[in-house]
């Protein structure tokens, strides 16, 4: 996977945000997709930053999701 790869895939709601917000009909409409945006980024960086900080943790969480399974 390369830093292009990566970045798309962390970053895919915000893709999928800005499209909605370039459609917008109104200002207004526009201003509350864009700062969905910036909610999806800082909920992003956190979460990242707080896996890099406390690695165990991170994998325990994950852990304890719960898991998709074939029938």
């Amino acid at each position: 996977m390369t830093q292009k790869d990566f970045k798309r895939q962390i970053e895919l709601f915000v893709s999928s945000y800005m499209d909605k917000a370039l459609c917008a009909d109104t200002y207004s409409e526009r201003q509350s997709y864009l700062n969905d945006i910036t909610l999806i980024r800082a909920t992003i960086s956190r979460t990242l930053r707080l896996c890099l900080e406390h690695p165990e943790l991170a994998k325990e969480y994950l852990d304890s999701l719960p898991k998709a399974t074939m029938d």
